[in-house]
């Protein structure tokens, strides 16, 4: 399935169509999936006393959460 990109033409100069068909290689997606690993790496970091380590995953991941939502919307890639 493809969705006309009329927003994205004047934010990207993306003219056309883009697929909808594997929405999981979509920026916002891909950043997301970094987004979760951190994620994990702080509840690892968290649960062996390591703070430090893991205050640093989570301000990482919550600036890529910030991130997700700002490509989302520059991309207009929210299906």
């Amino acid at each position: 399935m493809a969705i006309k990109c009329e927003d994205a033409d004047e934010k990207t100069g993306y003219k056309g169509y883009f697929n909808t068909d594997n929405v999981f290689l979509f920026v916002p997606n891909i950043i997301d999936y970094i987004r979760v690993a951190f994620l994990a790496y702080f509840v690892y970091n968290a649960s062996i006393g390591n703070y430090n380590v893991a205050c640093i995953c989570y301000v990482v991941s919550v600036s890529l959460d910030e991130l997700d939502g700002n490509s989302a919307r520059y991309f207009n890639q929210k299906v």
